[in-house]
């Protein structure tokens, strides 16, 4: 109630939808009982909260990479029960997908977008506009993985009944990002 609270007192309405969206997301994880993910959610939250409260001469980039780093931690995890169960199969096949791990899966597509986040956090002045277009590409790259890529659906409706949802995390942390950082 408190964060809800800090939430709708900032004047930015992109900050405010984007932390609305973070805490939703946090609540979400509440209800399925995945705790330690929803209070590692709301630290971050409140994190960008605190840094919501600069003055608007003291302007800085939105903090958007706690939304990803949430988002990718919720899959890692979902990644890591999926590999335990294939690795439990005993099929060689299986035993190779779960070496690859959740950066196997997404082909390298994570480290460009962990680059780009870190580039626009970091960005002041006139490279903020050039960090945003960095972001924004591999915003575009990210979803157009995330909508392609043959294996994802398969982890979705993987036969061990572990819940993978990378398509989802991950492209509801891109649309939070987005609103986020549109000027």
């Amino acid at each position: 109630v408190q964060l809800r609270g800090e939430i709708a007192a900032i004047g930015d309405e992109k900050a405010r939808a984007t932390m609305t969206a973070a805490l939703a997301r946090a609540v979400e994880l509440l209800r399925t009982g995945e705790v330690e993910q929803a209070l590692a959610l709301m630290k971050k939250l409140q994190e960008a909260l605190r840094g919501a409260g600069r003055s608007a001469d003291e302007a800085q980039p939105a903090r958007v990479l706690p939304l990803w780093s949430a988002a990718r931690d919720t899959t890692g995890e979902q990644i890591g029960k999926l590999q335990a169960q294939l690795r439990q199969s005993g099929l060689p096949l299986f035993e190779r997908i779960a070496d690859k791990g959740l950066n196997g899966v997404t082909d390298g597509q994570l480290t460009g977008m962990q680059a780009a986040l870190m580039d626009y956090e970091a960005a002041a002045g006139p490279a903020r506009e050039a960090a945003r277009e960095k972001l924004r590409a591999a915003i575009a790259a990210m979803r157009g993985f995330l909508s392609s890529n043959p294996v994802l659906p398969l982890l979705d409706a993987n036969p061990f009944g572990v819940e993978v949802t990378i398509r989802a995390s991950l492209g509801g942390a891109l649309d939070a990002i987005d609103a986020a950082i549109t000027a």
